[in-house]
């Protein structure tokens, strides 16, 4: 499902306000990796925020413990 939050930035595609929809949905957290630039995003509920590749483990542990 493809988010309709009007609060995505423009700059992010399709797969990014799936990855928004899908979490809006179900209590999943997405994961999305740019396919250009190579950057991590995740998405949580309606919010989506780029994560750091040194920090992703730390923030994927929040929640798998």
């Amino acid at each position: 499902p493809v988010s309709g939050n009007r609060d995505i930035p423009q700059h992010l595609g399709l797969r990014h306000r799936a990855a928004v929809g899908l979490t809006e949905k179900t209590d999943a957290v997405a994961l999305v990796v740019s396919e250009q630039t190579g950057v991590i995003s995740m998405a949580e509920g309606e919010s989506i925020r780029e994560v750091q590749q040194d920090e992703l483990m730390t923030v994927l542990g929040k929640y798998l413990h």
